[in-house]
């Protein structure tokens, strides 16, 4: 800018001249004095220009120039709106903002007659040619920016690329005091089995919320760089998907992208040309092949969560939304077919048909959460008790069935590698393709879709290999009872339990059943046992089929009444099951039972209408609502059966 500005510095209406000056500085590792010295610049050259009186205003401020989304850059344009200023004075175009934009606020200037002069620029907008001289200072800026994005990202690939770039390192990690590059990063010992135990977990079907629970149980620390003091299942599941573990560290994974219209940046995910690897051996915790095998299987496990596919059946329906604590939306009712949840009748802790809720199934009978998985396990736990040894029948039958697997996994082996070298073939075609230099979209999706079945099938041929069945031996009851009780001393609340208990208990259906005389409807639990999955390893019920090894178990899930409890020994006592003896009188029972005259008169009625219809169970199961009771959802006139 000339010593001399021509035209002269002038007031438009009055002799006070009246000046606002714009300062800005990026970030806040600037120093803030640099404000005031872009002030006195400013102030300097209008003072040197004219000699009356002159009229502040200043606007200072902290952010990118890239940004026209912020209040300095709103209380400048309203302030020329106004007309107030005279004169508008920066240091350079940069300082109010980046990009065209700042070509549009000397063009707003022009509008309300505001003289703006950007020092540095050579700009001033009441000369002819300003707007070529701010044309091309935007130009320059944007150059200069963009030179220096391309130099820092020179220099970090290039440090990454030796082992520098030292960033906050997730829990397990020790860093040497003056650490340089990756060569002084250690691993925890004491992380060593932490990570074994986290991804055993997470390759028996463990969520990352189940780890999450462990880890906190665990008092495991969240690591050095972390704010929160416990685990959640999104931390979880961020160092789950970090290379760092398997030995290779990752650089420029995500970009920041400029929006156009407002000019702050977002994280957006980099092309996979700008990804950088490294790797560090030494940094290990999970070998690789098995690492890579955990990932894959829990992307394929969650494939079915992710969004993005309109106009298909809920694959989440009937399944558990949250970590429900088994039976919840583990038992299944049988009017409906539907799951039930816990909230029946207002209560948090008892279970209730899904159907029921919503007015699709007449079943309203509710039972105790925690009650009704008691009674099963005590019911489970009576029956391993009684488990008689395994005979020779038995084994020779799972011998059997183990040579069936053997044959039969054979041929999937050579099955499975026959497709393997041929997918392999297909990806060295496609490959021999692009390195011709011929590209096409198609072919690269064809690319991924190959390379994800080649994992996949790599996944499949280790797993057969590894699975001989030739080793497996059936426990000894003993050793099933020991395994049994161990696991119903679990704690009912553990998300581990119910994913166990969903092994071990099959078909678990509820039916409303009454006694014959009238009565409230109780829910009646009927399940099958299966005992090969107490044996370690593979559950075995997945690849045999040995009826001894399952048992069909029935469970009331409510408390049965005095009439029932005491009816045997009642008709035991008064001789109505035609016993030889002395016969006692009613007073004289309900005395040694210690229970009502009342109850014993029912407990005798009940008997006889028993024998009188040849039954043995005084329940019924209702095949339709009652006619009496409390079940009346069924005349509600939202009600409209549909079973499933």
């Amino acid at each position: 800018m000339s010593d001399y500005i021509n035209p002269a510095l002038r007031p438009r209406r009055g002799s006070t001249l009246k000046v606002l000056t714009i300062e800005r500085i990026s970030t806040e590792h600037q120093d803030e004095r640099a404000l005031d010295d872009q002030r006195a610049k400013s102030k300097r050259l209008v003072t040197d220009q004219f000699d009356g009186k002159i009229d502040w205003k200043s606007i200072s401020s902290r952010g990118s120039g890239e940004v026209i989304d912020r209040d300095s850059y709103r209380e400048m344009e309203d302030l020329i709106d106004t007309g107030w200023p005279d004169l508008i004075v920066v240091e350079d175009l940069g300082r109010i903002c980046r990009r065209l934009d700042a070509l549009r606020i000397c063009e707003l200037c022009e509008d309300f007659e505001t003289r703006l002069i950007a020092i540095n620029d050579h700009v001033d907008t009441f000369k002819s040619d300003w707007k070529t001289s701010a044309m091309f200072s935007t130009l320059h800026h944007e150059r200069h920016n963009q030179d220096t994005s391309d130099r820092i990202k020179r220099t970090f690939r290039n440090r990454f690329s030796e082992g520098s770039i030292l960033v906050v390192l997730p829990y397990g990690y020790v860093r040497a005091e003056g650490a340089k590059n990756d060569n002084d990063l250690s691993k925890d010992p004491d992380a060593e089995k932490v990570y074994n135990r986290w991804f055993e977990m997470l390759d028996d079907g463990a969520s990352y919320s189940e780890i999450a629970d462990w880890l906190n149980d665990q008092r495991v620390p969240t690591g050095p760089g972390c704010r929160l003091e416990t685990w959640s299942p999104a931390m979880v599941s961020r160092i789950t998907h970090n290379t760092l573990l398997k030995g290779f560290r990752r650089w420029n994974r995500r970009v920041s992208k400029r929006n156009n219209r407002t000019g702050k940046r977002r994280s957006v995910t980099a092309s996979e040309k700008d990804h950088l690897t490294r790797q560090c051996e030494h940094l290990a915790f999970i070998e690789p092949t098995r690492y890579d095998r955990i990932l894959r299987k829990i992307d394929r496990k969650n494939a079915k969560y992710r969004r993005g596919k309109q106009h298909a059946k809920d694959k989440r329906e009937g399944m558990p939304r949250s970590r429900t604590v088994w039976p919840g939306q583990s038992m299944y009712c049988g009017i409906c077919g539907r799951v039930l949840y816990y909230g029946a009748h207002g209560q948090s802790q008892n279970l209730m048909c899904k159907g029921a809720i919503e007015y699709k199934c007449w079943n309203g009978a509710s039972a105790n959460g925690r009650d009704t998985s008691r009674r099963i396990c005590e019911s489970v736990i009576e029956l391993v008790k009684k488990l008689p040894e395994f005979d020779e029948v038995l084994m020779n039958e799972v011998e059997n069935q183990v040579q069936q697997l053997n044959e039969n996994a054979g041929g999937r082996l050579q099955e499975t590698r026959r497709d393997l070298i041929r997918v392999e073939r297909e990806i060295e075609s496609v490959l021999t393709f692009i390195r011709s230099g011929s590209r096409s979209r198609a072919v690269e999706v064809d690319l991924v879709r190959l390379e994800s079945r080649q994992a996949d099938l790599t996944d499949e041929l280790q797993s057969l290999q590894e699975s001989s069945q030739s080793n497996i031996v059936v426990p000894s009851v003993d050793e099933i009872r020991s395994r049994a009780i161990d696991i119903f001393k679990s704690s009912l609340p553990d998300p581990q339990f119910g994913r166990l208990m969903n092994q071990f208990i099959e078909d678990l259906v509820v039916l409303p059943v009454q006694l014959i005389d009238g009565g409230r409807v109780g829910l009646r639990a009927t399940f099958t046992v299966n005992l090969l999955s107490l044996i370690e390893g593979e559950p075995l019920s997945k690849m045999l089929d040995v009826d001894v090894m399952k048992h069909h178990r029935t469970v009331d899930l409510f408390e049965v009444p005095q009439r029932v409890k005491f009816m045997a020994e009642v008709a035991r006592q008064s001789k109505l099951n035609g016993e030889s003896g002395p016969e006692l009188t009613e007073r004289e029972i309900a005395e040694r039972l210690k229970i009502t005259q009342p109850a014993v008169q029912r407990a005798k009625r009940l008997y006889r209408e028993i024998r009188q219809r040849g039954l043995d169970d005084p329940y019924q199961v209702l095949t339709a609502p009652p006619a009496e009771g409390k079940l009346r959802r069924h005349l509600h006139p939202r009600y409209r059966f549909d079973p499933l």
